[in-house]
């Protein structure tokens, strides 16, 4: 799971056509998801590289498409900014996007349950800089990081405790050993373009902090 690193000059999405594939062999094997709130594919897009005798074709054609238009490029998808996808390819590929850097928070709307959720920024973001908006979001938003087949690799949870003696107020790592489980996690980052799943709830939202350029 990926997430587009910039945004089109001039608006707050990135185009699909503005992601490129990179590498031998990307023309019919790149593919990139968009993913429902179950983890199931909901759209789908495939870069191809067609030399034909009238035509070339050199861009993203939706796998979704009546047979009649399955080769008509797709121009108008657009992803937010804060949004992640699935990427399929192979090894030795990779994506590149282009445009220019957001240089304000970005806020996403959690659905109920999962939401594919990515860092929008060229550089590292910090979990514990990656605020949960909304009543209740306490013990409720749930960051978890995928390894290549899909699975959780780590899983953190938002905390708000007022306790007798101290507060604590951050990411927590339900990983941890009994004893460390309620030690805020500070030193965990996430790269650019790193995909995650969000678990929250209706009417809840994270923020990502606009980047120090």
């Amino acid at each position: 799971m990926t997430a587009a690193q910039f945004l089109t000059v001039g608006e707050e999405a990135i185009s699909l056509s503005d992601i490129t594939p990179l590498g031998d062999g990307a023309a019919g094997t790149v593919e990139i998801q968009t993913l429902d709130s179950y983890g199931f594919t909901d759209k789908s897009y495939m870069y191809i590289d067609y030399a034909g005798p009238e035509y070339d074709q050199v861009g993203w054609i939706d796998n979704n498409a009546e047979i009649g238009d399955y080769y008509e490029l797709v121009t108008d998808v657009t992803f937010p900014a804060g949004a992640a996808l699935w990427v399929f390819g192979a090894d030795g590929l990779s994506i590149q996007s282009a445009g220019q850097v957001n240089t304000s928070d970005v806020t996403v709307t959690l659905k109920a349950g999962a939401t594919a959720v990515g860092n929008p920024y060229p550089m590292a973001v910090a979990l514990a800089d990656i605020l949960p908006l909304g009543d209740g979001a306490a013990g409720t938003v749930e960051i978890q990081t995928l390894d290549a087949y899909g699975f959780t690799d780590k899983s953190y949870m938002y905390i708000d405790y007022a306790g007798p003696d101290y507060d604590q107020v951050g990411w927590i790592d339900n990983n941890a050993e009994i004893g460390d489980y309620y030690e805020l996690v500070t030193d965990v980052t996430f790269p650019a373009g790193a995909g995650l799943w969000v678990f929250g709830a209706e009417g809840l939202s994270i923020r990502f902090p606009a980047p120090e350029l």
